[in-house]
């Protein structure tokens, strides 16, 4: 959870001045998801088992967000490779 917020964290302010739309966007759908999971992770942090109908949701929940994650770095090399070249 440390990790993934503060790669999140570093991803939503410090891609410069101008990242473009479907990066910003991406980021903001990945932080909302994120904030609906995390009173679920949190319980699940302090030993609260998850219910065989709240796992597969939260399952898929991830996969989302890992999705959405890697289209922002796609999007981010993408980007970089314009302002580069």
């Amino acid at each position: 959870m440390t990790l993934f917020d503060a790669s999140l964290n570093v991803l939503q302010h410090s891609l410069g001045p101008s990242p473009n739309a479907p990066i910003k966007g991406g980021l903001a759908i990945v932080a909302e998801e994120l904030n609906t999971t995390r009173p679920v992770l949190d319980a699940t942090l302090c030993g609260v088992e998850l219910s065989d109908n709240i796992q597969p949701k939260v399952f898929l929940a991830f996969l989302g967000m890992e999705g959405r994650i890697s289209n922002v770095v796609t999007q981010c090399m993408k980007n970089a490779k314009q302002v580069v070249g």
